[in-house]
């Protein structure tokens, strides 16, 4: 997994790519760590750069959603490739996370 965190007027945009899963726990904790810090009131996790994600890496996006609310913010994950956004909807994140297409 590699990322990319840009400072937005509402908030915070994190920019995934490659695999995010079981190797990455240790980096996206520190990753969640970077972001909740400033207690952002929007989190956007671009996912158009993530080629894969397992169910670790799923977790991974609960893990900062919930972090995230812990201080009143929300997360939406936007623009996920067709496979990615196919996993999402089989697992329903649009019933945790607000799911923005790609335009």
């Amino acid at each position: 997994m590699k990322f990319n965190l840009t400072t937005r007027v509402d908030g915070v945009q994190v920019d995934l790519q490659e695999r995010l899963g079981f190797t990455d726990h240790t980096d996206f904790r520190s990753l969640v760590g970077e972001v909740c810090e400033t207690k952002p009131s929007r989190v956007v996790v671009d996912l158009a750069g993530v080629t894969a994600i397992d169910s670790a890496g799923l977790g991974l996006l609960v893990i900062l959603n919930d972090r995230v609310k812990l201080h009143g913010g929300t997360v939406t994950l936007t623009r996920p490739s067709e496979v990615v956004a196919r996993l999402l909807g089989v697992v329903e994140f649009e019933k945790i996370f607000a799911i923005e297409a790609a335009a």
